[in-house]
């Protein structure tokens, strides 16, 4: 409203999105089918192939992401090609200028009307939702600020790999990816990199050619403990390899894990080519790494009738951030109740926040939603990865015997009650309280 040349104020111009993450326009998909676009031009690695749907299907259970993007965090799929982050209801649908639109989860559910996407309609295209990153994951403390339901990225200072964050149900913010961290990146000679729990983070195994299965494991040489069995447990004073032994577990506190896995360079579903874990053809930004109950521990410092001077609850997650709690009333439990139920290992109702417990099935479902965006990662034994694309498998710091493990199908939930023994290969999600 001012008059042609005669305003002496300041005009402050603010670069909302860079020109070139802005997608050109909506993508065209064929019919039948369900496309996935990365959404950020050629800053994205690899590529997706097309989800074929029928034309008489009325739901689909998306695919995970197999795209990589340096410095952001993946968030999920939505039906807008330039969805507003964080612009949204607790259900993932748009508000404000996402009006109309919806946010999913990696491998959510979705439903639509038959024959929507067919013939004359054309498929549904899917535009992958990143978050750049704010900081790093070490040492954060900004859950408390961090609205429901909202997202964010932090950066892992270990290997500057980023992932997205969101605060869930609960009150906690929790990484809404899976851990990608490997043994090259921990300072695994001489801890220079010591940014995990409590800054005495001692590094990975680099990983071996032996099994998950510990029947006939032999330590390898670069292994934290002693290779010839003999000496201190390395990071445990007067502990060894026969001490571990003596209390049934003695291949249970090897820092194994599994990294042959990686990103895939060729566009196809990424829950196929699973049966084993040779070659380099796995999905690791979708699914993440595999760690033995003892790397998720970072190995050393876990409490046991070996060392019961040791109470330090270390994890293989970043500085400030922690394994999740299991056996029902640990954080696993505590999120289940707080999306609306959860039924135990003995598939036992239990139910802390309404009248009615949703079945497994209702569960699992709510767990895949954005933004909990848990995915069927599936677990290694033995030589081969099981289960990938329709169990889940998330370990839990709590442990007898055996490890507790978050556990879920399209059927069945187990929120850290159930456990199995340490050394299969499993998932890693990393939580931290807000009044961090």
């Amino acid at each position: 409203d001012q008059i042609a040349d005669t305003y002496t104020g300041k005009v402050k111009y603010t670069v909302v999105n860079p020109a070139s993450n802005i997608p050109n326009e909506p993508k065209d998909c064929a019919a039948n089918k369900i496309c996935y676009w990365p959404n950020a031009g050629n800053t994205v690695a690899d590529s997706m192939g097309d989800q074929s749907i029928t034309a008489s299907a009325t739901s689909a259970t998306l695919w995970p992401s197999n795209f990589q993007r340096p410095g952001y965090g993946f968030v999920g799929w939505s039906d807008k090609f330039d969805w507003e982050l964080n612009a949204n209801d607790a259900n993932g649908n748009g508000t404000g200028n996402n009006a109309g639109y919806h946010i999913y989860g990696p491998i959510q559910d979705i439903e639509f009307t038959a024959g929507q996407y067919s013939n004359t309609n054309g498929g549904l295209s899917l535009y992958a939702v990143w978050a750049p990153s704010a900081g790093s994951l070490q040492g954060w403390n900004g859950c408390s600020s961090l609205g429901q339901g909202r997202v964010t990225a932090l950066t892992d200072l270990r290997d500057n790999d980023t992932y997205a964050v969101a605060k869930l149900a609960d009150g906690k913010c929790w990484m809404i990816e899976n851990l990608r961290l490997d043994y090259t990146a921990t300072g695994n000679t001489d801890g220079s990199l010591a940014q995990g729990y409590g800054g005495v983070f001692a590094g990975l195994a680099e990983p071996e050619t032996a099994n998950f299965s510990g029947s006939t494991f032999l330590i390898p040489a670069n292994s934290l403990y002693k290779s010839d069995g003999s000496g201190d447990v390395a990071g445990i004073d007067g502990a060894t390899l026969s001490d571990v032994g003596t209390e049934g577990d003695p291949w249970g506190r090897i820092p194994r894990y599994r990294n042959d896995n990686t990103n895939m360079n060729s566009a196809v579903n990424p829950n196929t080519n699973v049966a084993n874990m040779t070659g380099r053809s796995q999905n690791i930004y979708g699914y993440g790494n595999y760690y033995s109950w003892s790397a998720a521990k970072a190995n050393t410092k876990y409490l046991d009738t070996v060392i019961e001077s040791n109470t330090e609850d270390t994890s293989l997650c970043p500085f400030g951030w922690r394994l999740p709690t299991g056996i029902g009333s640990g954080d696993f439990g505590e999120l289940s109740n707080s999306l609306g139920g959860y039924k135990d290992a003995n598939d036992v109702a239990q139910n802390m926040s309404s009248s009615t417990t949703p079945t497994s099935t209702e569960m699992s479902k709510v767990f895949r939603k954005f933004p909990n965006n848990f995915v069927y990662s599936g677990y290694v034994i033995d030589s081969s990865l099981s289960g990938r694309g329709s169990y889940g498998y998330y370990w839990s710091s709590t442990a007898e015997s055996s490890a507790y493990d978050f556990e879920f199908s399209n059927t069945n939930v187990y929120p850290g009650t159930s456990y199995t023994i340490k050394d299969h290969g499993k998932t890693i999600r990393c939580v931290i309280s807000p009044s961090v």
